[in-house]
């Protein structure tokens, strides 16, 4: 995502015009001209990665999220170690010619982190596992291309329509992503993407303050709802006040002005009624709430350099229903749900993290609550361009214990229920040049499961990127 669209002005023009854009929350690199001819502008850009990680059990692929660290015992044993190339990206941008004042553009972007439907394995930890149909040699050297973002977007004076798929408006993604090597996300970080119709509107109230409202009609997590989700948000930006930010392991290194933002989601369900075999349903209301800041806490003195500058960003969210815009996150439900031993003899078609049915057949959405704070330090220009981070991040579920059985477990899903993911972190970047970016980084995560146990994973990554 950092690479979404042209090469943009930094200062105030970022501040007050391409800020406006809901793609400008990613400013790129460089982009390749593919085309530049008649108002038509086609541009390539992306990014190659390189990741060697080691873990110290063998809990997960390269991406952590919300997932939990196996227990002691034969999966969660002796440690691992990968090397991968599948986080790398390619993205495509397509500019129309201005027509009334509007200008618009078509956006297309991938990366090899697909799904195998032929390789059941390949959605676990345990890739290459038996009765896998696909290798493990060929799972990281052979990768499955996929699609992160695929849309549509307009603007003329300071409104901005969107129709594709694009990155949830809950939490404001991407503004307040925290920045790792990892590959995101991490553990109580809000990461997703859904194909949606948005809408949204800057007002400025001086040269350099900007309110953005918005909303959404968003593809909702059941595809037997009723209804589409809807999501909501506003968010202030005060530009007088910056500090640097890469807010992801491909962002450029640039100013980015203080900010506060609050954001919200509304989705139904539809729940098959246990002990029937009819259509027979009930209609759960699902939510979300979401709250994030940006804080210059060393500000940058003249709202464009980034050596010597803090920033210090949050987010906390609380929501009952809204676990898959978690990455990872299941409570150690089965998938699909109505796997479960409880579940009606109609199919729920549910993914696992949403809710699920207790021991007497009852269904409960999972409530939901995440926070997570993160620190970003650009060096001073004697260290050239090098800045680190450190943060921690916390999911928390309060209500698993009354859907989990007395031994811990989620009747069906075979598996203990957890109810706490937790991080820290700290990573150090440097640029070598502007298309040249290495980093390394640990990572401490935690899972609290329901019987007491505690398992920790620790993470050791070394990565490097050429972008362009």
């Amino acid at each position: 995502m950092s690479f979404i669209g042209k090469k943009r002005k930094i200062a105030s023009a970022c501040l007050l015009g391409s800020t406006l854009s809901i793609v400008s929350a990613a400013s790129a690199h460089a982009t390749i001209s593919l085309l530049d001819k008649d108002d038509w502008k086609v541009s390539m850009g992306g990014f190659v990665e390189t990741d060697g990680i080691m873990d110290s059990t063998r809990s997960f692929r390269e991406v952590i999220g919300n997932a939990p660290v196996s227990t002691s015992g034969a999966t969660g044993g002796d440690g691992r170690t990968q090397f991968s190339i599948r986080n790398s990206r390619l993205a495509f941008t397509l500019d129309a010619p201005v027509v009334d004042g509007w200008t618009s553009k078509g956006y297309l972007e991938f990366d090899l982190l697909g799904f195998d439907p032929q390789n059941t394995s390949a959605a676990k930890s345990s890739v290459g596992a038996s009765g896998a149909n696909q290798s493990e040699s060929s799972y990281f050297t052979n990768p499955t291309l996929r699609v992160r973002h695929a849309f549509m977007q307009a603007e003329n004076d300071g409104l901005t329509v969107l129709a594709g798929q694009y990155w949830n408006l809950l939490g404001w993604q991407p503004y307040y992503f925290m920045s790792s090597a990892d590959v995101a996300p991490l553990p109580g970080m809000l990461y997703s993407r859904n194909p949606q119709l948005r809408a949204m509107k800057a007002v400025k109230f001086s040269d350099q303050d900007v309110l953005q409202v918005a909303a959404a009609l968003v593809r909702p997590p059941q595809a037997d709802s009723r209804y589409p989700s809807l999501e909501a948000g506003v968010r202030y930006a005060m530009g007088e006040r910056s500090s640097g930010f890469t807010g992801s392991s491909s962002g450029s290194r640039q100013a980015q002005p203080m900010s506060i933002a609050l954001s919200g989601t509304a989705r139904e369900f539809a729940i098959p009624v246990a002990g029937t075999t009819t259509a027979s349903t009930e209609h759960l209301t699902g939510y979300g709430l979401a709250a994030d800041a940006m804080i210059p806490v060393l500000a940058s003195p003249d709202g464009k350099e980034v050596e010597n500058t803090l920033s210090l960003l949050g987010e906390y969210t609380i929501g009952s229903g809204d676990g898959e815009l978690l990455n990872g996150w299941t409570g150690g439900s089965a998938n699909p749900l109505n796997a479960s031993a409880n579940a009606p003899s109609s199919a729920l078609n549910m993914d696992a993290g949403i809710g699920d049915y207790d021991p007497n057949g009852s269904f409960h959405l999972m409530h939901v609550q995440t926070f997570n704070v993160h620190a970003q330090y650009h060096l001073p220009s004697a260290f050239l361009a090098t800045w680190v981070d450190a943060g921690y991040g916390q999911l928390f579920s309060n209500n698993m214990a009354s859907i989990a059985n007395s031994s811990g477990q989620i009747p069906g899903s075979g598996s203990l229920a957890y109810n706490r993911e937790q991080v820290i972190f700290g990573n150090i970047f440097h640029d070598f040049t502007p298309h040249v970016r290495a980093a390394v980084e640990y990572a401490r995560v935690q899972t609290d499961y329901l019987q007491g146990y505690s398992a920790i994973n620790n993470r050791y990554q070394v990565s490097a990127w050429f972008l362009f």
